[in-house]
């Protein structure tokens, strides 16, 4: 819901009065129930399925967004958030390990294998890596234009009241190092 994020923070203070530490709270208190709830989500979707996960947390989402219709507190705005992101936990959790269950990776690496070749699954692995490298050399190298109106910040400011992007990217972050995980890890 990146576009939120340009939205929000002139709403918090235009419609609500709000302040820099308001907007900080407000944008941020998602990640609270979002980073909470994920284990609690992964367990769930185990048990009961991904669908259940999905469809369950983008009707959590859709609701707190819907939410914003009445508000007239940023109390009400921080509840719909963390509302947001526990609908976000579930929704993210359950697509995620769909797609992780989808992939080509574990029955690639056993064929890769076949029996003693090591060398052959980490080099398969080296060149798949390359080929994201590639791809990566292939997105812009500048970040996206501040929103109109918007104040400089640094990513470490934004939790603090700061209303433009970019945010703190640790979420995405630790998202992708738990995707890159052997599952035993997890």
């Amino acid at each position: 819901m990146d576009d939120l994020y340009p939205v929000l923070p002139r709403f918090v203070e235009d419609e609500l009065g709000g302040t820099g530490a308001s907007v900080g709270m407000a944008v941020g208190s998602f990640g609270v129930t979002a980073a909470l709830l994920r284990p609690v989500a992964g367990r769930l979707g185990d048990r009961y399925g991904r669908r259940v996960l999905v469809v369950g947390g983008m009707i959590v989402v859709a609701l707190s967004l819907l939410g914003y219709l009445v508000v007239d507190s940023l109390l009400a705005v921080v509840a719909l958030r963390l509302l947001f992101g526990a609908g976000e936990a579930f929704a993210f959790v359950g697509l995620a390990t769909a797609i992780q269950d989808m992939a080509a990776g574990p029955p690639l690496g056993e064929w890769l294998f076949d029996g003693s070749n090591y060398d052959r699954v980490w080099v398969v692995a080296a060149g798949l890596v390359t080929v994201g490298i590639v791809l990566g050399l292939a997105t812009p190298s500048e970040p996206a234009p501040a929103p109109y109106g918007s104040r400089p910040c640094r990513w470490w400011a934004s939790a603090w009241g700061c209303s433009s992007w970019p945010r703190f990217p640790a979420p995405e972050a630790c998202t992708w190092v738990w995707l890159s995980s052997p599952p035993a890890w997890r």
